[in-house]
């Protein structure tokens, strides 16, 4: 049986710059996205798009495997998940 602590470790992911960000810019727990020098959620995931929150309506960022794109901007990656 797993502690709670363990729980909510496995859960997390964390985002990085493309190509070669070093230090986590974000990280995801739930269907939230963290800055990680905040304590609110920045993003809220949805069926792999990321929407501003709170909610606004339109997506800001999609997932495609590892990978984060601006919604509509571009198809080079903004972020990448580590």
């Amino acid at each position: 049986m797993s502690k709670a602590g363990d729980d909510d470790k496995q859960k997390t992911t964390y985002v990085y710059e493309h190509p070669d960000g070093t230090t986590a810019k974000f990280y995801i727990k739930d269907d939230y996205v963290y800055a990680t020098s905040g304590e609110q959620p920045a993003f809220w995931i949805n069926a792999g798009y990321w929407y501003p929150n709170p909610p606004t309506g339109k997506a800001a960022f999609r997932v495609s495997g590892n990978f984060v794109y601006e919604e509509g901007a571009s198809e080079t990656p903004r972020y990448y998940l580590g």
